[in-house]
């Protein structure tokens, strides 16, 4: 199948319809005006489209498939991701980048598992790289050091029993303003972590 891109009157994707492969090539063939257009003959515009675009879903012509809010420069032909933040800019491919390079140490181990990913965000407020590990840890990048440095710590260890029943896991949250770590099941039931027992208490009880 292949697929139109409608546009609104400043090139943003609105949304990605299908269209019959056999129509695009009686009538003008990839990438043609004339098939977008016929494909327009039988597929109105919404409220806000003035125009449709051929797109690739695997990416093989105008840079990329087209997704909504995404941009289509008709002087490049490609369709452009939406500017993930203000900051960020287009570099040579026309791909967003940040103002800081992306970091380069991407995972870490502990005792019980190696090479475990970060979880890492852009802080747009500081114009940094941030991360946080599986127990909460917070950290940021240091583009001279190139390490992450630790900004924040949990004042109470990370809960070290994770699942319940049938190894499900609990999803777990820091409340700051009891400093404790809270644990819900599936049916959102809610249980407070004990340091001294290392156990789970329901808070109904």
């Amino acid at each position: 199948m292949a697929h139109y891109a409608e546009l609104d009157k400043n090139n943003v994707v609105i949304r990605v319809l299908t269209a019959c492969n056999q129509d695009i090539a009686d009538n003008g063939g990839e990438l043609s005006e004339q098939a977008a257009n016929y494909f327009g003959t039988y597929t109105p515009f919404s409220k806000d489209g003035v125009k449709w675009v051929q797109t690739s879903y695997h990416g093989n012509f105008r840079k990329q498939y087209a997704a909504i809010g995404y941009t289509y420069d008709s002087v490049k032909d490609k369709f452009i991701i939406a500017q993930p933040f203000a900051s960020w800019v287009l570099d040579s491919n026309d791909d967003w980048k940040a103002p800081v390079e992306y970091p380069t140490i991407l995972t870490y181990s502990d005792q019980s598992e190696p090479n475990i990913s970060y979880h890492i965000s852009w802080d747009e407020n500081n114009k940094k790289w941030v991360a946080e590990d599986k127990y909460r840890n917070e950290y940021e990048w240091s583009t001279q050091n190139l390490s992450w440095i630790l900004t924040w710590e949990p004042p109470v260890a990370y809960p070290t029993v994770k699942t319940y029943g049938d190894d499900r896991r609990y999803s777990i949250s820091w409340d700051e303003d009891n400093q404790r770590w809270i644990g819900k099941d599936n049916e959102n039931n809610e249980f407070i972590w004990i340091p001294s027992s290392s156990s789970w208490i329901a808070t109904g009880n």
